[in-house]
C-alpha cells in the first residue's frame, strides 16, 4: 500500500500570450427549436445530421460527465503506459537519457517506502530554517532558497518570461496572485468562509511542528489576514482570465526598487541565481499587490509570512511529509493499486519532459511531418488571399498583416529534442533524492534561461497532449504529435477530410494571429498596438460588435440561456476566420462537403447538462454544437452546397450573417 499525494514535479513556469484550443474542449447543447434541429437534415442542424450515429449511440460511463467523444484520449494514456512499461523492463541506457530516468524513476518509486520513511534532511532543515527566522529579511534570503532548491514561490510568483515589448528578449515577470494557499480570490468575493479551510490546515501543520493548539490557531488567522490584505490589494481581477497583455506593467530596476523598500530585492533575485545583468527590467500585472507584499515584508507580519511558506511547503512536499505524524494522514490517500500501476502513473504524469521525446519517436514520422507541412502552407495562402482580397483595410495595414503571415512559423514534433544527458547523470539515491535532483535541473534550467534568447522553434507545449496553439509573442503555431495523427489527421487520408479536421484547427490557430487581441502584435511579435492604423482597428472592432450580437442573438443553450459573445468573441472569430480560409483551398462541392463534415465530427461530444451550463460562463469557447452550426451558418458556400432556404434551421438572414474577412 502506497500513501501518496497529487503533487507535480515543481518546474517554474515560463509565459507567452498563448491562444490554444482543442477540438474536444466543451460540450454539446440543443438549440431552442428541437424539434427541427434534431430532424437529422443538414440544412436544419448539421452538428447533429454529421455526428448522428454517435449522438444518438452515446452512454455515459459511470461518474464522467462526457460522453461521444471525437477523440478518446485513453488512447494516449495506453501508449504512455507502453512506453514506461517498454523502458522500465530495458537496460543499458546512456546516464542521464530520457530512458535513464524513467527506469530510474521506476525503481525508487517501487522500493520508496512512504508509509514510514522521516522526513526528508534537507525538507527539515528548509522548515526549521524558516521557523527560525528573526527577520522578514533573513526569511526572504530562505524564500529565495525554497524556489532555488525547492521549486517554491511563497512570496511573489515569479518567472522568467517573455519580454513584450522587445523581440527574442526575456524579463522577470511579477505574475498576480489570483489565489493564495488553495484560496481563490474569486471565492473571498462571496465572503470569508473559505478562509476557515486556510486556517484549518495551517492549524494542523503548525501543531507537527510542535505549538499547541492555541499558538497554532493564531498563526492560521494571521495568515488568513494575510491573504485578505493581497485580496484587498488586488481590485476588480480575482481572477487569471482577468489579465491580458494589455495589463503589463515594465518597470526599470530603481522602480522595483523604490516599491520593495521593506526588503533588498535585488539580493533576493541574486540568492536565487538570476543573471544580474538581466534583473534591469521587469514586468508585472498588479503594481498594487507588490506594494502591498512590500507593506507585509516586517517584523510584526513575521509569523503571517512564516505560516504562508510553511502553507507552500507542506503542501508541495506532504507525500514526504506526512508519514512522520498521524495528523497528517487525512491529507494524503491510500492507494491499493499494484506498487507497479503506481510507479506507472508517476512518470506518466510528473515526468512529461522525459516521455515527451519518446512519445514523438515512436509515433510520429517523417512522413507526417512533411504532409502536416504542406497542409499548413496551404493555409498560409488561402490566408494570403484573404488579407489581399479583404477591401475594408487601408494598404498599410493589409501589407503589414501579410509581413506577419509570412513570418509565422509552425512548430511540430520534429522541433523536439533530446535533453542534454550530462544534466541529469548524476541523479540517483532513494526516490525522494532523485525527485529533488530532477526537479532541481528543472529550476536550474529555468533560471538560466533569463540570460538566454526566446527560441521561437522551441517546444513549450507537450507534443503528448492534444492541441494546438498560437504564441502571440513569438508568432508561431505549435501543432502537438497527438493531435497530428489518429482521429484527427491522417497522412494516408484524403486531403479535404484531414483540412476539414486537423486543417481547421491549425486555420482557427493562425486566424488568432489577426483577431482583436493579438492583432496588436507585430510581425515580429512585440506588443505594439499603434502598428495597425486606427481605421483598420476601427473596422475590426465594429466587426467585432456585430459578431458578438451575432452569437447572443441567434443561439441559445437548451432554448433558454445565451452565449456569452463577448467572453466568446476571439475564439468564435478564430473559428469563423479559420472555415473562412479553408473553403477557399477546395475546389468542388464534393471537397466542401468532406471540409464540413470532418469540421463537425471534430467536435463531437456529449456532455451532462450542468457542464454545459458552468462552461457558460468562463469558457471562451462556445458550446461545440454552436462552433459548428454557428459557423455554418454565416458560411455563404455551405448555403450553396446543402441548399439551405428560410425556414431552415441552418438559415441566417443575410443581412445578419458575419464576416471575418469578406
Amino acid at each position: 500500500m502506497k500513501k501518496l499525494i497529487g503533487a507535480a514535479l515543481i518546474c517554474a513556469m515560463t509565459a507567452s500570450l498563448i491562444s490554444g484550443c482543442t477540438p474536444s474542449d466543451v460540450g454539446t447543447v440543443e438549440p431552442s427549436e428541437t424539434a427541427k434541429w434534431m430532424s437529422g437534415r443538414p440544412q436544419d442542424d448539421f452538428y447533429y445530421y454529421a455526428n448522428r450515429d454517435k449522438l444518438d449511440n452515446a452512454e455515459f460511463e459511470y461518474g464522467s460527465v462526457y460522453a461521444a467523444d471525437a477523440f478518446d484520449d485513453s488512447l494516449i494514456v495506453e501508449r504512455l503506459e507502453n512506453i514506461v512499461k517498454d523502458v522500465a523492463a530495458g537496460s543499458g541506457y546512456e546516464k542521464g537519457s530520457e530512458e535513464y530516468i524513467i527506469q530510474t524513476a521506476y525503481n525508487t518509486f517501487i522500493s520508496y517506502d512512504f508509509d514510514s520513511e522521516p522526513v526528508p534532511e534537507d525538507l527539515q532543515n528548509v522548515i526549521d530554517e524558516v521557523m527560525n527566522a528573526k527577520t522578514a529579511d533573513e526569511l526572504i534570503m530562505t524564500d529565495a532558497k525554497l524556489y532555488r532548491d525547492f521549486g517554491i514561490s511563497g512570496f511573489f510568483t515569479l518567472s522568467a518570461s517573455e519580454d513584450v515589448y522587445i523581440s527574442g528578449r526575456r524579463i522577470l515577470t511579477f505574475y498576480p496572485f489570483v489565489s493564495m494557499c488553495d484560496v481563490s480570490f474569486d471565492s473571498l468575493a462571496d465572503g470569508n468562509s473559505a478562509l476557515s479551510g486556510l486556517v484549518s490546515d495551517t492549524r494542523v501543520y503548525m501543531q507537527t511542528l510542535g505549538y499547541d493548539v492555541d499558538t497554532s490557531s493564531e498563526y492560521g488567522k494571521k495568515l488568513a489576514n494575510l491573504v485578505l490584505s493581497v485580496y484587498g490589494a488586488s481590485g476588480s481581477k480575482t481572477a487569471q482570465d482577468s489579465y491580458d497583455v494589455t495589463d503589463t506593467i515594465i518597470l526599470s530596476g530603481d522602480e522595483l526598487n523604490s516599491i520593495f523598500t521593506n526588503v533588498d530585492i535585488q539580493e533576493y533575485f541574486k540568492a536565487i541565481g538570476f543573471d544580474p545583468n538581466f534583473c534591469d527590467r521587469f514586468g508585472c500585472y498588479n503594481k498594487d499587490q507588490l506594494i502591498c507584499m512590500n507593506s507585509l515584508m516586517v517584523e510584526d507580519k513575521l509569523d503571517a509570512l512564516k505560516a504562508l511558506e510553511i502553507h507552500k511547503i507542506y503542501s508541495s512536499y506532504m507525500r514526504f511529509i506526512a508519514p512522520s505524524y498521524d495528523s497528517l494522514a487525512g491529507y494524503v490517500y491510500d492507494s491499493y493499486k499494484p506498487i507497479e500501476e503506481l510507479a506507472v502513473n508517476e512518470i506518466i504524469s510528473n515526468l512529461k519532459n522525459e516521455t515527451d521525446p519518446l512519445y514523438v519517436e515512436r509515433y510520429y514520422s517523417k512522413e507526417t511531418d512533411d504532409a502536416l507541412r504542406s497542409m499548413c502552407d496551404d493555409i498560409r495562402e488561402g490566408y494570403r488571399a484573404l488579407i489581399s482580397d479583404a477591401t475594408w483595410l487601408t494598404e498599410p495595414t493589409r501589407k503589414g498583416l501579410i509581413e506577419k503571415l509570412d513570418n509565422i512559423v509552425y512548430v511540430t514534433g520534429t522541433d523536439l529534442k533530446r535533453h542534454d544527458t550530462s544534466k541529469y547523470a548524476g541523479i540517483g539515491g532513494n526516490f525522494y533524492e532523485f525527485y529533488m535532483g530532477y526537479t532541481r535541473v528543472g529550476i536550474a534550467d529555468n533560471i538560466a534561461s533569463l540570460s538566454q534568447p526566446v527560441d521561437r522553434y522551441g517546444v513549450e507545449m507537450k507534443m503528448q497532449t492534444v492541441n494546438a496553439c498560437y504564441s502571440a509573442t513569438q508568432n508561431n503555431i505549435t501543432i502537438t504529435v497527438a493531435i497530428a495523427g489518429d482521429s484527427f489527421f491522417d497522412v494516408n487520408g484524403d486531403y479535404y477530410t484531414n483540412l476539414g479536421n486537423l486543417g481547421a484547427t491549425i486555420a482557427h490557430e493562425m486566424g488568432h494571429a489577426f483577431d482583436s487581441n493579438c492583432i496588436v502584435f507585430d510581425q515580429n511579435g512585440v506588443y505594439n498596438p499603434e502598428w495597425i492604423a486606427d481605421e483598420d482597428m476601427d473596422a475590426l472592432l465594429e466587426r467585432n460588435e456585430k459578431a458578438v450580437r451575432y452569437f447572443e442573438d441567434n443561439f441559445t443553450v437548451f432554448g433558454i440561456y445565451h452565449v456569452d459573445g463577448e467572453l466568446t468573441l476571439g475564439e468564435n472569430f478564430a473559428d469563423l476566420s479559420g472555415m473562412e480560409c479553408i473553403v477557399t483551398l477546395a475546389h468542388s462541392n464534393e471537397d466542401l462537403e468532406k471540409i464540413f463534415k470532418s469540421y463537425a465530427a471534430s467536435y463531437c461530444r456529449m456532455s451532462v447538462d450542468v457542464v454545459i451550463i458552468g462552461q457558460l460562463s468562463s469558457d471562451v469557447h462556445s458550446p461545440e454544437v454552436i462552433r459548428v452550426n454557428a459557423i455554418l451558418s454565416t458560411t455563404g458556400c455551405f448555403y450553396d452546397v446543402y441548399d439551405v432556404q428560410e425556414g431552415d434551421g441552418m438559415y441566417i438572414p443575410p443581412e445578419n450573417r458575419i464576416s471575418r474577412w469578406h
